[in-house]
């Protein structure tokens, strides 16, 4: 494919064909020092100097949507999509893909001290466990909030049963019992409608969490 550095005026000759805009994804510290994963367009990477330098693990089959990777102990990796059913589990150089109880998933986690143990919730409002790496999966809780549609659900990294759920109009909700019981945040109780699109739970104090959201009152202001 030729190319001008001079507006057109000469053409040269690449060596190599034309690529368009790649986007990094994903990147993850892993328990083993120095080590980091990334998803490269469809490119699963690895790094094992801080970032310095990076190799190419796998290719990840089915990405349409950016993945989120979630590193658990002993150096597993696994990865999801956000709103699609995408879920797979790396070990070592070694993919596998596993099919995930909800078609459209909006969270997950991996227990910190148990790499077999996931959760996953989706759009099902129903909140899934594996006990055995997403071999197999079972309800565990449902989500119950007075919002018909999620945008985001959160999973305190340091406690799987702390959950927190961004909504459709009705802000953030929260359950430190796995989902047994619900209650809404008060901190996005502004007196109207409001949308919890994103957020992340703090790694260090599960009380910490920040949230993006809209006050649709404010919507057209």
């Amino acid at each position: 494919m030729p190319f001008s550095l001079d507006g057109g005026a000469t053409l040269a000759t690449s060596c190599e064909l034309f690529k368009g805009t790649g986007y990094t994804y994903g990147l993850v510290a892993l328990d083993t020092p120095n080590t980091l994963l990334a998803v490269h367009n469809s490119t699963l990477l690895k790094s094992t100097d801080s970032g310095c330098s990076w190799t190419s693990v796998a290719t990840i089959a089915g990405v349409d949507f950016p993945p989120a990777l979630m590193a658990a102990p002993g150096g597993r990796v696994y990865g999801w999509s956000d709103n699609r059913q995408l879920f797979f589990r790396l070990d070592g150089t070694s993919v596998t893909y596993l099919k995930a109880p909800a078609t459209s998933i909006l969270g997950a986690a991996v227990d910190r001290t148990n790499s077999n143990r996931i959760r996953i919730a989706g759009e099902d409002s129903v909140i899934w466990e594996s006990l055995d790496a997403g071999e197999t999966w079972r309800a565990a809780e449902t989500i119950r909030t007075a919002a018909s549609s999620y945008y985001r659900i959160l999973f305190d990294p340091a406690n799987l049963a702390h959950i927190v759920v961004g909504t459709l109009g009705e802000g953030a909700w929260v359950t430190f019992d796995g989902g047994a019981t619900w209650k809404k945040s008060a901190g996005l109780s502004t007196g109207g409608s409001v949308n919890a699109f994103n957020g992340v739970i703090s790694p260090v104090d599960g009380n910490v969490v920040w949230l993006m959201a809209l006050d649709l009152r404010q919507s057209d202001a």
